[in-house]
């Protein structure tokens, strides 16, 4: 199974936080997406101002955002919740220009509580980042 998923907005997520280029399921259980840096966004100037870079707690989101497609495929009336980084390691900055692979592996350790192991590499493929997590479903149908 491979789908090309459409990323939109979730109007419970932050603005500056919505930013997923494309994302890829492979199956239920892995898939990947694309998110390109780009210079203008507001959040990079103060991080540095001479010396921008995209902020580790983005790298987070991108592969949180990532699990969420490929659980809740829209229009699913569902929402993921973080619930527990269980482990992070920044190994490369992310510099404007890069455009970031998001790599996750979704396994469920209880009902509505998933494990997802994730890598973030630019397109040189040199490793940004790779995260272990848990996430949880919810549901926005009364929203």
């Amino acid at each position: 199974m491979s789908a090309q998923l459409t990323v939109a907005p979730r109007r419970w997520r932050a603005t500056p936080l919505a930013g997923l280029d494309a994302v890829e399921a492979t199956s239920h259980q892995t898939g990947s997406a694309r998110k390109r840096v780009v210079a203008h966004d507001p959040y990079l100037s103060g991080h540095y101002p001479d010396f921008p870079i995209f902020p580790g707690l983005f790298v987070v989101e991108a592969a949180v955002q990532t699990a969420e497609l490929i659980l809740c495929p829209p229009p699913e009336p569902q929402w993921v919740t973080l619930f527990a980084v269980d482990s992070i390691r920044f190994l490369a900055p992310a510099f404007p220009g890069d455009l970031l692979c998001v790599g996750v592996t979704i396994a469920e350790i209880d009902p509505g509580l998933f494990r997802v192991d994730a890598r973030i590499e630019n397109a040189a493929q040199k490793t940004i980042a790779v995260a272990k997590f848990q996430v949880g479903l919810g549901d926005h149908s009364d929203d």
